[in-house]
């Protein structure tokens, strides 16, 4: 299930690593839910199989675990086998309720949510909070999560929704391949079906229209001395969301992988920068000078990037859906294979712009 956090280069390198460990040790478990989830989240048709394959290997043998085996059919769309697996690990869970730790009591908590038991959550969520252990916040979500339910709240879920969407952009670990521990990008995704079921919407909705970069962000202001400073101490990806850095001088700077998500770049000058895997989600650019930049593959939905001067720049593969570009300047942009589907060009200059392979919709103007 393809969503506006999958970074799908990034993910589909994962994929290709991941497979060719699975082909050196067929055997490995861990490398078949990798590729298993990375087609998942890619949205393949094969990633049916694969976790198939996951879940019966969860259900065999003597390390028979039911919530790996549940999950796994329930991606898989097996939902009455999952159902047999949850059914199973909460009367285990139950038949060691006064030795439970947090761990256990979240996963305990997380099959009863499965078993659309949600009064039961509500009560394990109390008992929960008596436990020593990291897992309270995980069963606080799962919980908030089932008071939606039962109280056919979609704001609550909503705002599940983006505390899990903020803890997956700001933990570099939690990727979608990763296995073990709570499973965020799939609750993630349950957060967005609950809030979708309860407001009335399909998820597809739901993932198009994310929840992030709310207007009332208070966004912490930077100086350009104080980027450089994140960027050497990060190195690879630095974490910029969410951040105030308009109007700064940031000509000919390396930006690559940077995660800029909801940040205000309002006239900021980038010209020359080097921005490529970039993250500028939800992005304001509003008059920003991006002359010359490089942005390949870089991921712009929904940024603001109104009479942004993109003259020159390099946006081939990146993804613009839904960004405003009116009277943006695009002219001499490569634009090959960018998606544009929604984006709003309306007075933008496109005038010898390589647009081979992109695609676009009917507000192509």
């Amino acid at each position: 299930m393809m969503t506006n956090l999958v970074n799908e280069k990034r993910l589909r390198k994962e994929l290709k690593e991941a497979n060719y460990f699975l082909q050196r040790y067929p055997k490995n478990s861990r490398w078949l839910e990798s590729v298993a989830r990375a087609l998942y989240w890619l949205g393949e048709e094969s990633a049916r199989a694969y976790l198939i394959m996951v879940a019966q290997a969860a259900e065999t043998g003597f390390n028979y675990d039911p919530m790996r085996a549940g999950n796994y059919y329930r991606l898989a769309g097996e939902i009455e086998k999952a159902k047999e697996h949850f059914e199973a690990a909460y009367r285990d869970f139950a038949s060691f309720q006064g030795q439970l730790d947090s761990m256990s009591m979240c996963s305990m908590m997380e099959a009863a949510f499965h078993l659309n038991n949600y009064q039961s959550v509500v009560s394990l969520s109390n008992r929960l909070e008596t436990l020593e252990g990291s897992h309270r916040r995980e069963g606080r979500m799962v919980a908030r999560l089932a008071v939606a339910r039962l109280h056919e709240n979609a704001e609550v879920a909503a705002k599940v929704a983006e505390e899990l969407e903020n803890t997956i952009r700001k933990d570099r670990s939690l990727t979608p391949p990763a296995t073990g521990g709570f499973d965020y990008w799939s609750w993630y995704e349950i957060a967005l079906q609950t809030e979708a079921d309860l407001g009335g919407r399909r998820l597809e909705d739901a993932c198009d229209d994310p929840l992030q970069n709310r207007k009332d962000v208070d966004r912490r202001r930077l100086t350009a001395e104080q980027v450089g400073e994140i960027q050497e101490q990060q190195d690879e990806e630095p974490d910029l969301s969410q951040t105030d850095l308009s109007r700064l001088d940031l000509r000919n700077v390396d930006l690559s992988g940077a995660n800029l998500w909801g940040a205000d770049l309002t006239e900021v000058d980038l010209s020359g920068a080097l921005l490529e895997e970039v993250n500028l989600r939800e992005a304001i650019l509003v008059g920003a000078n991006l002359m010359g930049a490089a942005l390949p593959y870089g991921l712009l939905e929904g940024a603001n990037l109104e009479t942004a001067d993109l003259s020159g720049g390099n946006l081939a593969g990146a993804k613009l859906t839904g960004a405003n570009l009116s009277e943006a300047n695009l002219g001499y942009a490569d634009l090959r294979g960018a998606d544009l589907r929604g984006a709003d060009l309306r007075g933008a200059n496109l005038s010898e712009a390589d647009l081979e392979g992109a695609v676009t919709d009917s507000r192509m103007r």
